[in-house]
């Protein structure tokens, strides 16, 4: 998991995936991804390659049935991980939702 603490939601994808880039090209092992949602930025041949992201409609599909297949299977799969993770997220924004304060993110003083 990757994250940038601040105020919750004043963070832009693009913003935050600046560092993440970074990481990914230059310290991540061969043969690992990571995955995303479909409106993660995905900004270079190079950077696709790293991001998992299921199908999108207007994506162009392999033609052969067995790549067809494992597209349609890899995508599956790319989904229930991404469910999986939202529903844990889920659960741990509803543990903590009493702790909802509006904390101005300019103002370093409240921060730990």
């Amino acid at each position: 998991m990757y994250a940038i603490l601040n105020a919750p939601g004043s963070w832009h994808d693009s913003a935050i995936a600046v560092p993440l880039y970074e990481r990914l090209l230059n310290h991540t092992p061969e043969g690992y991804r990571i995955i995303s949602d479909t409106a993660f930025p995905r900004k270079s041949q190079r950077l696709q390659r790293q991001i998992l992201a299921p199908v999108k409609r207007g994506d162009r599909l392999p033609e052969t049935p067995r790549s067809f297949s494992r597209m349609k299977l890899l995508n599956e799969e790319v989904v229930s991980a991404r469910q999986a993770a939202e529903w844990g997220m889920r659960s741990l924004q509803g543990s903590f939702a009493r702790l909802k304060l509006p904390m101005p993110a300019a103002d370093h003083s409240q921060q730990l």
